[in-house]
């Protein structure tokens, strides 16, 4: 059985890049583009969440989760990094079995793609760069194109492109948060 990780025993801090080794046994590889997408992510937003390595040895850290964006921000020139730093002795089958969690829970997610294209919608309104946010807009005019007729309104050509179901814009409002 895997060790379950004490919280406490987790440290944030900042650490150079330069003493961070990638997991050797990292499955996910990071393609080209993804890679891009993250240095715009980073470019726009900065580092959101921290990067989990674990503790080694001579002040060295093996990476265990945020592989994908370390090597985009290094490649914007990213010196230090903020960091979830797990503990020396935590063992090794737990920090791989961490690394295939973080890796796979993502992946089971389900997205609400009518949500998802409104949300892309207001932020390309509002100015954002659909690259850093992890796509772009032939995806989202595929997503809406999808969504057909209904999504976009009644058809009639009279304001209908602004137009979002109810139910969207209810479980969109953040405001009564």
């Amino acid at each position: 059985m895997a060790k379950r990780l004490n919280a406490d025993a987790i440290v944030n801090k900042v650490i150079s890049v330069d003493a961070i080794d990638a997991h050797p046994q990292n499955y996910n590889q990071h393609p080209e583009e993804q890679i891009s997408q993250l240095a715009t992510s980073h470019v726009s937003f900065g580092q959101y969440r921290s990067v989990v390595v674990w503790a080694r040895p001579g002040g060295r850290y093996v990476q265990v989760a945020g592989h994908g964006y370390l090597q985009a921000a290094k490649g914007e020139g990213l010196t230090h990094v903020r960091a979830d730093v797990l503990p020396i002795d935590t063992p090794d089958e737990t920090i791989k079995a961490i690394m295939v969690a973080d890796n796979l829970h993502a992946q089971n997610s389900t997205p609400d793609d009518e949500m998802l294209a409104h949300i892309l919608q207001e932020q390309v309104n509002a100015g954002y760069d659909l690259a850093s946010l992890g796509t772009d807009e032939e995806t989202l005019r595929q997503m809406l194109d999808a969504l057909g007729d209904e999504y976009m309104g009644s058809g009639d050509g009279e304001g209908d492109e602004d137009e979002v179901p109810e139910n969207v814009e209810t479980r969109c409002n953040l405001g009564d948060i």
